[in-house]
């Protein structure tokens, strides 16, 4: 919410803007679809196999959407990768070493986030 608020995003802005190859999804996909499960993106085995985070993303685009982006909840935990990677994409990253590549644990998203703020 901290990217909402300094308005580098939009909970209602299309993904694609920051995701191109989510741009061929129909209705297009939200931030805040992602957020409260209505986004149809699905659960895929990328997610917990050890991928890269920004490879997992592309495939999750390239994946069928479980339903229309908007038209019911379908909980999942895929949308919050992409989440996580807007992260990356936005210019925060894991200062371990990992870059973009892989997802910050949800323990230390506020600490990295913070020292990004501070560090500039």
């Amino acid at each position: 919410m901290t990217f909402v608020a300094q308005r580098a995003i939009a909970l209602d802005d299309d993904i694609a803007r920051w995701f191109p190859e989510f741009a061929g999804s129909s209705p297009p996909i939200t931030a805040r679809q992602l957020l409260d499960h209505t986004s149809g993106v699905h659960d895929n085995p990328c997610q917990s196999d050890g991928t890269a985070l920004a490879t997992c993303v592309r495939t999750l685009a390239a994946s069928p959407r479980e339903l229309p982006a908007g038209a019911a909840l379908s909980y999942g935990n895929s949308p919050f990768l992409v989440v996580g990677r807007t992260w990356g994409v936005l210019g925060v990253h894991d200062e371990r070493g990992a870059g973009a590549q892989h997802a910050v644990p949800a323990s230390q998203a506020v600490e990295v986030e913070a020292r990004a703020v501070v560090t500039g």
